[in-house]
């Protein structure tokens, strides 16, 4: 080869770990060995890697880092004659990966960076330089420091998230959602609220209803944090119900007919609910509690007046199952407090006003359903119930048109099938927002509502039921484009707090993917009814964790994949879901996405997390899991952990600690899960280790429907 003119360069993928708990400097003289060490294989042919990776053909990476080393020795220099000279090299990249990072070695350093305009623009390089600036910055600290401990956002990347963190939405954590509805029908009492076929309720009518049904459930022994199911056929009377529920003091426990018995059952007694709202008809299909047939009871001797009830805003709102498409169904128990806040945000995020009229689609037993009663009569404007039955697609059209349906709300799947029959028929609709959920939708989906429907708003909302429906939404307008493959899932409604963090808990810069965590003082679940041990599972399933004072409590969503988590900051649209993060229920969206990420298909479960947040946890720093219930008062002797409980409120307070030993981090046995519910520190973790984790909603994006999202169908 010594004695041939050409290019000899083989050019080899590299896997590099990064054990969170080894020192910089250590690390950087291990990386050096292994480099040395892997020279033994560097002529190994490019498409061996490929086939032994079982990747057939396909790219094993999409970067490329060169070291440009041209060394004059004294010997080439030596061998300069006559007008011969040798000069300092220059050299010029041209590769076809999209980004290449040469490093120029010299009197200085130099790094140039080179990109495939048609991949990256101008202001994504500038992330990237501005990230390794950073990097390099933090490696040339203190070498004892661990890797977990390096800062990879400068002080205005970390103003930028914060501010984007800044609840723009205010809402009063004084009025609970009964109030809201009934100061609705003081202001506009002979405004029309419900709309089931012909049959039409007024705001004063709704009030007097569901006052009368709620004297009723006071008198059967409904009170705070009583669970009462309902279980009606789609219509007006499904809606005073519910609301008579939370009136008497109660929580809801939605019940949809349409869904097996076997299922209604199980949720039946799971939830532990003694009374139950239903018509003659359904009784018999459900198991014999204290029932209450509506079609067969005289509400004329109650009063109209709203009864007095004392409800603190942490008092159980409703009861709503997840799906099960992972196992059993859990019982996720919201509160008051993050009820109505979400109700009063993302109601001004809709911009709602008494002139909207809202198509009330999703099955009650999706918790998309909630938040589409709620919202419209809190802020005065009409529902309108579809059948039991699912519509046709000119059925429902035929519904929009008639009622001047001006908000929309449905899974993309249903979507489509409108699109064709609006298309088809030339339709032109009142709609000024359509609200896609429950799954991804993708890019060619939103292009086509933007040609055919020429909407004044489309809005992607997501959020696992745990978060309390919806705590992010993406909103775009008439002419905006959309240049992901999905659409991104936005911003945080309300007061809640939404990062990306890595294994660590450090933030990450924007564009770098990693876990989402969802949370703030309200807007969160309460935990999983009567389940601590799928509420403190430290692995595998849903857990909620708690640092006693702490203010802020997260959701966390990762999967159990080798690739991490997709999700990143994107400064214009907030949070853009960019990879494979399902369970193994999602059926993730298979070719395109893996041939867009380059993440293959394996099992995917989703993961999801309460935690105590830290800027970093290291060996020193202890969790503990704090369930709070209520009813029976449990006496604990730490007074932190009784600091917990708001005044007036009897609670029950389980905890267990023990000592936790550096491999005792906030991971499992062998099977991957951890029961204890305990104390527990996030120090660093195995290289092995990290195959257990990371996940969610999202984005290679939930298709089909999820733990969360239940069906918003039928």
């Amino acid at each position: 080869a010594e004695q041939i003119v050409g290019l000899f360069i083989n050019t080899l993928p590299v896997v590099v770990e990064l054990p969170p708990e080894q020192a910089v400097g250590a690390w950087l003289a291990a990386l050096q060995q292994h480099n040395l060490a892997l020279r033994e294989h560097e002529h190994t042919p490019l498409y061996d890697l490929q086939r032994w990776a079982e990747f057939g053909g396909e790219a094993l990476f999409d970067n490329l880092l060169v070291f440009e080393n041209y060394p004059l020795g004294d010997a080439l220099r030596q061998a300069e004659r006559g007008d011969l000279r040798l000069g300092t090299p220059h050299s010029h990249e041209f590769t076809h990966y999209p980004l290449a990072l040469a490093v120029l070695p010299g009197d200085a350093l130099n790094l140039l960076l080179a990109y495939d305009s048609a991949r990256f623009d101008a202001a994504a390089i500038a992330r990237i330089e501005a990230l390794l600036r950073q990097a390099l910055e933090q490696l040339l600290g203190d070498v004892s420091r661990p890797l977990a401990a390096l800062e990879l956002l400068d002080n205005s990347e970390q103003q930028r998230l914060a501010a984007w963190n800044q609840c723009r939405q205010a809402h009063d954590p004084s009025r609970l959602l009964p109030e809201l509805i009934a100061e609705q029908a003081r202001l506009r009492p002979e405004a029309i609220a419900l709309v089931h076929g012909d049959e039409r309720l007024s705001y004063a009518e709704l009030e007097a209803q569901a006052n009368r049904l709620a004297h009723l459930l006071i008198e059967r022994g409904v009170g705070p944090e009583a669970r009462v199911g309902l279980s009606l056929q789609r219509g007006n009377s499904m809606i005073v119900g519910l609301l008579a529920i939370l009136k008497a003091g109660g929580a809801f426990v939605p019940l949809d007919p349409g869904y097996p018995r076997e299922r209604l059952a199980f949720m039946v007694e799971d939830s532990g609910l003694r009374w139950l709202i239903t018509s003659s008809d359904l009784a018999g299909r459900l198991p014999a509690v204290d029932t209450l047939c509506l079609d067969r009871l005289d509400l004329s001797v109650y009063g109209s007046e709203a009864p007095k009830v004392a409800l603190h805003p942490l008092n159980l709102a409703y009861l709503i199952y997840t799906s099960g498409s992972t196992g059993q169904p859990k019982g996720v128990a919201v509160n008051h407090a993050g009820l109505s806040m979400h109700v009063q945000c993302i109601g001004q995020r809709y911009g709602m006003t008494p002139e909207d009229v809202e198509l009330h689609f999703a099955s009650i037993s999706f918790d998309g359903a909630v938040e589409r009663w709620t919202v419209p009569l809190a802020f005065g404007s009409r529902l309108v119930i579809r059948d039991q039955q699912l519509w046709s697609a000119e059925q429902t059209c035929q519904v929009l048109q008639d009622e001047g349906v001006t908000i929309a709300i449905f899974p993309p799947s249903y979507a489509l099938q409108l699109l064709d029959w609006i298309e088809s028929q030339s339709l032109s609709l009142n709609v000024r927002s359509w609200t896609l959920g429950g799954e991804a939708f993708t890019r060619e989906t939103y292009e086509r509502m933007q040609r055919v429907l020429k909407p004044t708003r489309i809005v992607n909302g997501y959020g696992p039921t745990e978060t309390v429906v919806t705590p992010l939404i993406w909103e775009a307008f008439a002419g905006d484009e959309l240049q992901a493959a999905y659409a991104p899932i936005g911003t945080p409604v309300g007061p809640r707090k939404c990062y990306v963090l890595d294994s660590e808990l450090n933030l990450l810069p924007i564009g770098v993917a990693g876990e989402l965590y969802i949370g703030g003082e309200v807007g969160l679940a309460r935990g999983y009814h009567q389940r601590p041990d799928l509420t403190a599972i430290l692995d595998g399933e849903e857990r909620r964790l708690a640092l006693p004072r702490c203010l802020e409590l997260f959701v966390r969503r990762h999967s159990e994949i080798d690739a991490r988590t997709s999700l990143g900051h994107d400064a214009a649209v907030g949070i853009d879901q960019i990879g494979a993060v399902e369970r193994a229920q999602m059926h993730l969206v298979g070719d395109k996405l893996e041939k867009e990420t380059g993440i293959r298909r394996h099992q995917r479960r989703i993961s999801i997390d309460v935690i105590g947040h830290r800027k970093r946890v290291t060996a020193q720093h202890m969790m503990m899991f704090v369930e709070i219930g209520f009813g029976d008062r449990f006496r604990v002797g730490d007074d932190e952990l009784n600091a917990l409980a708001e005044p007036g409120i009897e609670t029950a307070v389980q905890c267990h600690r023990r000592e936790c030993g550096h491999d005792d981090r906030r991971h499992h046995r062998d099977d991957g899960k951890h029961r204890d519910k305990a104390c527990m520190k996030l120090g660093a973790r195995r290289a092995a280790d990290t195959r257990h984790d990371q996940t969610d909603d999202a984005p290679g994006n939930q298709p089909e429907q999820h733990e969360d999202d239940g069906e918003i169908g039928q």
